[in-house]
């Protein structure tokens, strides 16, 4: 009775890890290299081929099956490279996206309604990595031509739209190859790995070095969108002297205000590039982040001096819009 009892608890911990996601897998990791709640995953850059290296040693692992790719650890720079990826740039086309929903169903029926009420065609996306299915409406070759349909879906009571871009078509067969400093290449035949650095080190993205834990995966464009998973107050510490520098503008209560800033526009539009496997980008189309390399101490006094304050309204944070 008692060996099978403990074959029952072996099996239900096999079954329990396997039944792990790549997100819940990732966040562990993120969590294991000394990042806390909550978790912001921040699209760096999507390039053909891009370098991995880190302060100290650093893993490269299987976000599926959580398995060591190619060896146990890597000491030296690793090159990844998009294999099977298309010569040139893949044509892009622009929808609104309207909304998540839990069910297929109630995606469809909510797609039915709009293209009732608007008369514009919209199509539904699953997104497998978070069981979601979610509902975008138009089909423009730029964003301007969506402003009257955006105006319309907003009369019907829609508030929380956004403009998304996705390819006129999906690039398949792509998969990430590995290759070192010697020129030996590992062909890893996956589409998703995640770089570890040992114990409190960092790492390194063509240089630019990154606190938490790195995601490398193949997008639709067939490229690789490198994704730091990353606290969000350590994650400020990339953004607010980026946005205002303490260098230009050493003034601790201009940095407090650009801090809970940064920190409302984040909560308020994180998510908001789920379909691409991230929360929010690096660039001036978001919020600036040029990760560890642009810490600062005083912008870090005045991101811990308002740990965990936002601007809010009706209890949401508000639309917190800002120009540097």
């Amino acid at each position: 009775m008692r060996r099978s009892l403990a074959a029952l608890v072996l099996i239900l911990i096999s079954f329990s890890a396997s039944a792990q996601t790549a997100d819940e897998r990732t966040a562990a990791w993120a969590r294991n290299a000394g990042q806390g709640e909550p978790l912001m995953r921040i699209g760096l850059h999507a390039e053909h081929s891009m370098e991995i290296s880190a302060t100290r040693g650093y893993r490269i692992l299987d976000a599926v099956s959580g398995k060591a790719v190619w060896k146990e650890s890597f000491a030296d720079p690793i090159r990844l490279v998009a294999d099977g990826g298309p010569a040139g740039e893949i044509a892009q086309r622009y929808r609104i996206q309207v909304g998540a929903f839990a069910t297929e169903a109630s995606a469809g029926a909510e797609l039915a309604r709009l293209r009732q009420a608007t008369g514009a065609e919209g199509v539904v996306h699953h997104d497998p990595d978070r069981g979601t299915w979610r509902v975008r409406m138009g089909n423009a070759p730029d964003r301007l031509q969506l402003n009257r349909l955006m105006d319309a879906l907003r009369e019907l009571g829609l508030q929380q739209l956004w403009i998304a871009s996705e390819p006129v078509e999906v690039a398949s067969g792509v998969q990430l190859r590995l290759v070192d400093a010697s020129w030996e290449t590992h062909p890893s035949g996956l589409r998703r790995i995640v770089a570890i650095p040992q114990g409190r080190s960092r790492i390194l993205v063509d240089g630019k070095s990154y606190r938490g834990v790195v995601e490398f995966r193949i997008n639709d464009y067939g490229t690789i969108q490198a994704i730091n998973w990353i606290e969000l107050e350590q994650y400020l510490r990339g953004v607010v002297p980026a946005e205002l520098g303490p260098e230009v503008w050493p003034q601790l209560q201009a940095l407090k205000a650009q801090a809970v800033a940064a920190r409302t526009y984040a909560w308020r539009n994180k998510g908001q590039f789920l379909d691409e496997g991230f929360d929010m980008c690096a660039t001036p189309r978001c919020q600036v982040y040029v990760g560890a390399d642009g810490e600062h101490p005083l912008s870090d006094r005045a991101i811990a001096e308002t740990a965990g304050e936002v601007m809010s309204y009706d209890g949401r944070p508000i639309v917190a819009l800002y120009t540097a």
